[in-house]
């Protein structure tokens, strides 16, 4: 088995920033998880619309503008 030789003054020397680097991602992973709740919240208290509720958006506009059409069909059958 080949045995390495690792240089560990080149080690040392990077650990204090490879900490810094390990801590500055665990707040940046920290803050965008903060953000996903706060829009996951946002969404369920129905403040963003989603592609579903726009889907069903989609529907009701459909269904109104049919009984437009009806009405207005009854409307000239009437004159």
């Amino acid at each position: 088995m080949a045995t390495t030789n690792i240089d560990h003054t080149l080690v040392e020397q990077d650990l204090p920033e490879a900490v810094k680097l390990l801590t500055n991602m665990t707040e940046q992973v920290a803050a965008v998880t903060s953000h996903i709740q706060h829009l996951k919240r946002l969404v369920q208290n129905k403040v963003f619309q989603t592609a579903k509720t726009n889907c069903e958006f989609g529907r009701r506009h459909r269904k109104i503008k049919e009984y437009q059409k009806a009405a207005l069909s009854l409307q000239h059958l009437k004159m």
